[in-house]
């Protein structure tokens, strides 16, 4: 009975040391959609809480062999669709890996970012929202550099979201 026990605790031994994984930073970014933005357009935030657009694309590895490779296009559109976004902001992309040996892991890109959509595709509830916003957000080229700017009611630049 004893010597039953020690085996699965070595089995389970190996497969911590000899399984793999790991998480890596690939990139950040001020800006990024695969849909088509227009700068000078008004966005508001897709979500008012801070909580964070995420989208992940990944594929399994099956015993050995890889069912495909995962895709950073494909993760961006999962965190547009899923916050209902055209842009996201403030995004960092990140490659995650797991593997034990023969038996299973997994390939993934997760996108997180700040979602925002166009005012003109608001429902009408937004719309309303947006009456009473104190808040207004621009897409404009500051310093050689696109960024989202608050504006106030007269389209002058009042502060640039960090």
């Amino acid at each position: 009975m004893l010597s039953i026990k020690s085996g699965i605790l070595g089995v389970l031994t190996t497969l911590l040391f000899v399984g793999s994984g790991c998480s890596q930073r690939i990139g950040d970014f001020t800006i990024i959609s695969t849909k088509s933005a227009e700068l000078g357009q008004k966005y508001v935030r897709t979500t008012l809480d801070g909580t964070k657009a995420i989208g992940i694309d990944s594929k399994p590895i099956i015993v050995i062999i890889p069912m495909g490779n995962p895709n950073i296009k494909e993760a961006v559109d999962k965190a547009l669709e899923n916050n209902g976004a055209q842009v996201l902001t403030d995004v960092v992309i990140y490659y995650d890996y797991f593997y034990i040996p023969y038996i299973y892991g997994e390939m993934k890109y997760r996108v997180e970012g700040t979602g925002w959509k166009r005012a003109t595709d608001l429902s009408q509830q937004m719309e309303e929202d947006l009456k009473n916003a104190k808040s207004l957000y621009v897409a404009k080229e500051v310093n050689g550099k696109t960024e989202f700017v608050e504006v106030s009611k007269t389209n002058a630049v009042v502060k640039t979201v960090k």
